[in-house]
């Protein structure tokens, strides 16, 4: 089974870069409910005993207003993982990956150098096929993390295994 995963499409992280792939992200999940694939989303909460607040000083995504998804999302948000870490990896997505019976989680949102690079690294480890959608995911620290992250990944998971858009519309 295929699955759609947005990863931290929220009001926290709006940059002008972050914008550009909204088109995108929004064909794709179009697209999969028409092929009746498993579409989810994942919001990051910061708390302020994280690493994030710990060992970076960011103390960023801690009020529900900058937690919320954007609003161009709401109306297709009907699954919703939250998070406290980079990976989207958590008991209850591992509990519905298992009960939905996925082989293949295809990989959108932000940020491609965090949360898209981890949560790829651990499908692969879970013998799940991540696939990097490389024009619908994008880093809010800029394209330089952004491309650094798909070099690495082509290494990791393969190169096969980073896709275009329009390359997974037209799967």
């Amino acid at each position: 089974m295929k699955l759609l995963c947005i990863a931290d499409m929220q009001r926290g992280f709006v940059t002008p870069e972050t914008n550009t792939i909204l088109p995108k992200v929004i064909n794709l999940i179009e697209h999969f409910y028409l092929q009746d694939d498993l579409v989810v989303f994942t919001k990051f909460h910061n708390t302020t005993d994280s690493p994030y607040c710990d060992f970076l000083g960011w103390r960023d995504l801690q009020c529900s207003s900058d937690q919320a998804l954007l609003p161009d999302f709401e109306i297709y948000a009907q699954r919703v993982f939250v998070k406290y870490g980079y990976s989207i990896w958590t008991e209850a997505m591992i509990n519905y990956e298992e009960a939905q019976k996925i082989n293949e989680i295809y990989l959108t949102g932000l940020d491609t150098d965090a949360c898209i690079y981890e949560s790829a690294l651990q499908a692969f480890d879970r013998h799940i096929q991540p696939i990097v959608i490389q024009d619908a995911c994008i880093s809010s620290a800029g394209v330089a993390h952004h491309e650094a992250a798909l070099t690495l990944l082509k290494r990791q998971i393969g190169e096969h295994n980073i896709r275009s858009t329009l390359d997974v519309m037209t799967e």
